[in-house]
């Protein structure tokens, strides 16, 4: 086989470098139409028309990707966020799942599963998944943040106070906006 795919592929890549985002994917295109199972050109295709808020178009690049590539994580993250973006909770979370499945160290796809299991009010769902997010990156405040949250939603308020002192080792910031948004002090902290 060629491997006219890969002037193509790289062609995009610098067309995106110089914010020529229309050629860049039509490089793409032109890579994945002259090979069919090069699943990285529909991949970054996908990334290219998120980041340019064309979420149906990176819905569509993305499972082109996996029809070729069921395999991959990222690609099945990535479809997970835009479909988080677009609103179709159901769907995300489902290719968030799908990621874990292959790689259960993708810690931004169960950040992206609590995420939705909050604004869904389902507290419970959202402590299980974001703890294994915090798991993965227990210095990330954000998580932390959104896993303080859910323990409020659950009134499981001591362990709010251990997220609080925890998060406020990190980031005074956070800690205090989670402190004000639960009403709560950190575990031994000070009392007003």
């Amino acid at each position: 086989m060629s491997s006219r795919h890969w002037f193509h592929f790289y062609l995009a890549r610098f067309c995106r470098t110089l914010s020529l985002d229309g050629i860049a994917a039509t490089q793409y295109r032109r890579a994945f139409a002259i090979n069919p199972d090069f699943a990285l050109a529909p991949a970054s295709l996908g990334v290219l028309m998120a980041a340019r808020g064309r979420y149906d178009e990176a819905v569509s690049a993305f499972r082109e990707a996996l029809a070729v590539d069921p395999a991959n994580a990222e690609t099945w993250f990535n479809l997970g966020y835009v479909q988080q973006r677009q609103g179709e909770l159901d769907g995300a979370v489902e290719s968030f799942r799908s990621a874990v499945k292959i790689d259960s160290a993708l810690d931004r796809a169960w950040f992206g599963m609590g995420l939705i299991h909050r604004a869904r009010n389902e507290p419970a769902k959202a402590v299980e998944v974001l703890k294994k997010a915090a798991a993965l990156q227990p210095k990330n405040p954000h998580v932390l943040h959104e896993l303080g949250m859910a323990y409020f939603a659950l009134n499981n308020l001591d362990q709010v106070r251990k997220t609080i002192k925890q998060l406020s080792e990190l980031d005074g910031r956070r800690s205090r906006a989670l402190m004000r948004e639960t009403g709560q002090l950190a575990e031994g902290g000070p009392r007003p």
